[in-house]
């Protein structure tokens, strides 16, 4: 595997985890069930599905689940990016951040494709 490979499956695998610590935690901030903490947990869910589906789009060569990953990362980072400002909490920018290389990873990964489409057809 080489570095962007690593460095993309590290960052998902990072990301997945945050997401399921976040799930935790709900318990931890809501002692309760209760609108709020089903947000709450809903929203590690998604970050969690968020990794998971770019740890999948690494291992497969599906076109279509490139493109689905690109549209996710999209949606992600921008989910992110927002809480970010609204949140202004460290775990809110490492997320940002890890979402961006994943982003970045997988526009590279569909340019590589595309290249290599036209050089081989």
């Amino acid at each position: 595997m080489n570095r962007r490979g690593l460095l993309a499956g590290g960052s998902a695998t990072l990301l997945s985890g945050l997401g399921l610590v976040h799930m935790v935690a709900t318990a931890w901030f809501y002692t309760t069930m209760s609108v709020d903490a089903l947000w709450f947990a809903g929203s590690g869910l998604a970050i969690l599905l968020l990794g998971l589906l770019n740890l999948l789009r690494l291992r497969g060569r599906d076109p279509l689940l490139c493109s689905v990953g690109i549209f996710t990362n999209l949606l992600g980072t921008l989910f992110l990016l927002l809480l970010s400002f609204v949140l202004r909490a460290p775990q809110a920018w490492v997320s940002l951040a890890l979402m961006l290389l994943l982003l970045a990873d997988s526009l590279l990964a569909r340019y590589a494709r595309k290249s290599n489409e036209r050089e081989s057809g």
